[in-house]
């Protein structure tokens, strides 16, 4: 107290204070910020300051802990041990609703990756997500959606943005350090309008106990916020256990860790890890979920031929299903499967219905169900939809659904819009960057179309699906050059490795060569390519003119017949 004006000093006692449950000494550090350094009293302004002088991330965790606690301490009129603040009893009235004014919600973002070779991502995601999905149970809280969340992955501190994008009144993070079979895992509740730590602890186990401690840091979380809530702490939720085999568990998250990428390579080692993970325990019924959207995967982007992984998707998502016939996210992949496979839009909306029964909270359950096109059904596509980017906002892969989905019903604006939010998150995100690209194409803004194409190519290691895309767009542009040089590229490449034949049929529907789009069209349909299903794809645009088109969509039974017999060009 001696030297007032220089912040360590009140920042130091405030910080001990709250350490050691010193109220009056807490109190005093508080009130010389306060006084002398009004600035920071603000929790992200502190860590700032910390991190110039400190480089260990976990001292730096106790400070903002022992000052979030020296502000609870200093906000009671009764002492209360350090413990009590970090840990309240089951009776505490403390409310997250009452800190923050909102009613309670949370986002679980991605914890951080501590460990010194700094490979561990994958595991870091897979314990923020159980918990996730733990707390999403409870009654009474929101829970912000997980691809929603991880988009902060890194931004645990900027409080005020969370908040902002994603409605929650709290944060969640973390943070993984694992040394051979030893972890540390850290854990932090933050108020999202003032920056206070609600709750923190670190839990040190064996790797061989994750399952353990994931349930435990589950419950201790949910505890926390049922205590707020009010609930009754027998009632909360257990973390569902798919498998009990930790290397299955562990092989499954590496394989959900290369999926999201959906690039080739990718994918075959998200493939390999799902199928060791089934082979270490069959009756992992997730592992075969995720088999069956990587088969799927690779089918839309045609990197294996469709008639040789459709029947390899089916058949893990049978199993999935035989093995748990109430799993919400089994039936989103089959519904995915007969969009996709078997071109059968009406059985996939009621299977997706389906699993939207079993998991309301599901975006992409959502957002498929508003995919099947037909006539009259604009109302309830585009409500799906709509559900499906309030549950899950900054979901990528969701907002340029959302935007596909706009575009089929003649909403081209809109669905640049809806699409241009995925880029924003991840400029180079490939689902977005051809359907976004191919709106633009639609509307005649060519420019803007090419240089999304071209990122694509870039972006895919110039896969075929993306090079087709490309001809159809320098033909939509009038570089019939290009176009046909294109083309050339996609025929010579043909003769090594798989090539859909619907990539080179849109570009010479693009240029006006029917007879030869519509050979082409015939082989796509023998190769069950999965885009036969969705005609109202802008990648179709060039076949709408032909009457052939509407025979074309009465041969495969598609009930979007009608629409496609009277849309022009």
């Amino acid at each position: 107290s001696n030297a007032p004006l220089f912040v360590w000093t009140p920042l130091s006692i405030a910080t001990t204070a709250g350490q050691l449950g010193n109220i009056a000494d807490a109190r005093v550090g508080l009130d010389g910020l306060r006084k002398n350094h009004p600035a920071y009293l603000d929790p992200q302004r502190v860590r700032a300051l910390w991190a110039i002088w400190l480089w260990d991330e976990e001292l730096i965790e106790r400070l903002m802990d022992g000052l979030a606690k020296a502000h609870a301490l200093a906000g009671s009129s009764e002492p209360r041990t350090a413990s009590a603040v970090a840990k309240p009893a089951s009776g505490s009235s403390a409310a997250i609703k009452a800190t923050s004014g909102r009613s309670a919600s949370i986002a679980v973002l991605p914890f951080t990756d501590m460990s010194a070779a700094k490979d561990q991502d994958w595991f870091c995601d897979g314990v923020a997500e159980e918990i996730l999905n733990a707390l999403a149970g409870l009654k009474g809280l929101s829970v912000a959606a997980r691809a929603s969340a991880f988009s902060f992955r890194g931004k645990g501190d900027d409080l005020k943005a969370i908040g902002d994008k994603l409605h929650v009144t709290t944060v969640l993070d973390g943070s993984v350090r694992r040394a051979g079979d030893q972890l540390r895992i850290t854990v932090r509740l933050s108020d999202v309008a003032n920056g206070y730590q609600l709750w923190s602890e670190r839990y040190d186990r064996s790797v061989n106990d994750i399952f353990d401690v994931q349930d435990e840091i589950a419950k201790a979380v949910a505890g926390r916020l049922r205590v707020t809530l009010g609930d009754d702490p027998a009632s909360l939720p257990k973390v569902v256990r798919h498998t009990e085999d930790q290397e299955a568990y562990h092989l499954y998250l590496r394989g959900r860790h290369h999926w999201y990428s959906r690039k080739k390579g990718a994918l075959e080692k998200a493939r390999e890890y799902f199928e060791e993970a089934t082979r270490r325990d069959p009756e992992y019924a997730l592992a075969y979920v995720g088999l069956a959207d990587l088969y799927t995967a690779q089918g839309i982007y045609a990197y294996v031929p469709e008639s040789e992984v459709g029947p390899k998707a089916r058949a893990s998502v049978e199993r999935a299903l035989a093995i748990n016939d109430q799993l919400g996210d089994a039936y989103r992949a089959l519904g995915f499967i007969q969009i996709f496979f078997d071109w059968d839009v009406r059985t996939a909306e009621r299977t997706l219905k389906k699993a939207v029964d079993l998991d309301p909270t599901s975006g992409l359950s959502y957002v498929w169900l508003g995919w099947p096109t037909w006539p009259g059904r604009e109302e309830v596509a585009l409500a799906a939809a709509h559900r499906a980017q309030e549950l899950d906002p900054l979901n990528p892969y969701i907002n340029t659904l959302v935007g596909a989905i706009h575009d089929f019903w003649e909403h081209p604006e809109e669905g640049i819009e809806q699409g241009l939010k995925a880029l924003d998150i991840d400029p180079n995100y490939l689902v977005a960057l051809y359907l976004v690209g191919s709106v633009y194409s639609h509307l005649g803004q060519h420019d803007e179309a090419l240089a999304l194409f071209t990122r694509g190519i870039e972006a895919s290691g110039r896969a075929p699906f993306f090079l087709g895309y490309l001809g159809w767009a320098q033909a939509n542009a009038g570089r019939t050059r290009e176009a046909r040089e294109s083309l050339d590229e996609l025929t010579s490449r043909a003769a090594t490795e798989y090539v859909s034949p619907l990539s080179p049929a849109i570009v010479h529907a693009a240029l006006g060569e029917m007879d030869r789009a519509f050979e082409l069209l015939e082989e796509a349909v023998r190769s069950r390519n999965c885009w036969v299903g969705c005609p109202r794809m802008r990648l179709f645009d060039g076949f709408r003119k032909d009457p052939r088109f509407a025979l074309h969509l009465r041969r495969i039974g598609h009930p979007d017949i009608h629409h496609h017999t009277t849309l022009p060009g």
